[in-house]
């Protein structure tokens, strides 16, 4: 395997906190309640394919760790055709697991990460983001495949031109006894073999879940949910899946006004009306072209009845200092700032 010079770590970093207020079930702005339509297809996603997400292939360590020593591992992107208008938009990298296979490859060694922004510099590969951990019981590889995955999670961009197209790849360094070992960087393609995703792709634009009602909720009742950004004139598809990714239900759903908030309710049934019956379900977000752009753990119960989170109904409301109805390209600016992550996964 060929050696790779160990880049530095990058410090980057965008949060972004919303302010949500409560008040009665329309959205904010008069831009909630989309209408429901019948599903364009007969499931919200397709199988093997999820658009805008990371599922990077790279050849697994071969020289074992031993307890004590270090496995890293780091990504990099870049901006296809990238030119002055895309700088300083930032990208959104939902929660990364870079995967190693070891013992007789049946199980995995994780590296896992949390949700991070990252802005775009200027032309060419970023400075790596790398998030390292230490080995307390000593590790033998196997020889399957390491992989990085975003889960079936997209990335998403905020700013920057229509269209944004990204390329990732990813490397792995290992530390045993104060000897160094850094594996080959992956090679971003446009296409891929299964089980990879393309990993040159165009970015989503930027969607976050801003609240929702009560997670637990009874059989047959609705579940309501404010998306807030990239979400004017904007229709979505939300599926509801069990925990081993059945679809049960699709829904679709269209927002007819500008803005950047976005209400709406789905049932929690079937397809035909049949209340779903008690038990624990994934809830995802498609955008238009398909990309998960947020995932929802939920619990569902045989009450009749359902638990409403925070005080009965939900809303999501634009910074202050931007109000209602804007073009939800300046969000970015108000209300406060969180603490983005920096650098490190």
């Amino acid at each position: 395997m060929g050696a790779r010079a160990v880049g530095r770590v990058a410090t980057w970093g965008v949060g972004v906190t919303a302010l949500l207020l409560l008040a009665g079930f329309a959205a904010a702005c008069g831009n909630g309640g989309g209408g429901h339509q019948p599903p364009p297809a007969t499931t919200c996603s397709t199988p093997g394919k999820a658009p805008a997400a990371l599922y990077i292939q790279n050849a697994n360590p071969t020289t074992s760790i031993g307890s004590g020593g270090t496995l890293t591992a780091e990504f990099e992107f870049e901006v296809a055709n990238y030119t002055t208008t895309d700088l300083n938009a930032w990208i959104h990298v939902p929660t990364l697991y870079a995967k190693f296979p070891v013992g007789n490859g049946s199980s995995y060694f994780d590296i896992q990460s949390a949700p991070q922004n990252a802005t775009i510099a200027g032309s060419g590969w970023s400075n790596p983001i790398s998030k390292q951990v230490t080995v307390t019981t000593a590790l033998s590889f196997s020889s399957g495949s390491a992989y990085l995955s975003t889960a079936n999670l997209a990335v998403m961009v905020m700013g920057g031109t229509t269209n944004l197209t990204l390329e990732f790849r990813w490397a792995w360094t290992e530390n045993s006894s104060g000897t160094v070992t850094a594996g080959s960087w992956s090679t971003p393609s446009s296409t891929a073999t299964t089980p990879n995703y393309p990993s040159i792709f165009v970015a989503a634009p930027y969607v976050r879940v801003n609240e929702t009602s009560n997670t637990t909720a009874g059989g047959g009742s609705y579940f309501s949910l404010a998306l807030w950004g990239n979400v004017g004139k904007a229709t979505f598809r939300t599926a509801i899946e069990t925990t081993t990714g059945k679809e049960l239900r699709c829904s679709q759903e269209q927002n007819w006004f500008g803005g950047s908030c976005f209400v709406y309710s789905i049932p929690l049934s079937y397809n035909n009306g049949t209340a779903l019956p008690s038990g624990k379900y994934l809830i995802h977000v498609h955008d238009s072209l398909g990309a998960i752009v947020a995932s929802i753990s939920i619990t569902v119960t045989n009450a009749s009845w359902s638990w409403w989170g925070h005080s009965g109904s939900v809303e999501c409301q634009p910074p202050a200092s931007h109000g209602c109805g804007g073009s939800g390209s300046g969000w970015g600016n108000g209300s406060g700032t969180g603490g983005g992550r920096h650098g490190h996964w």
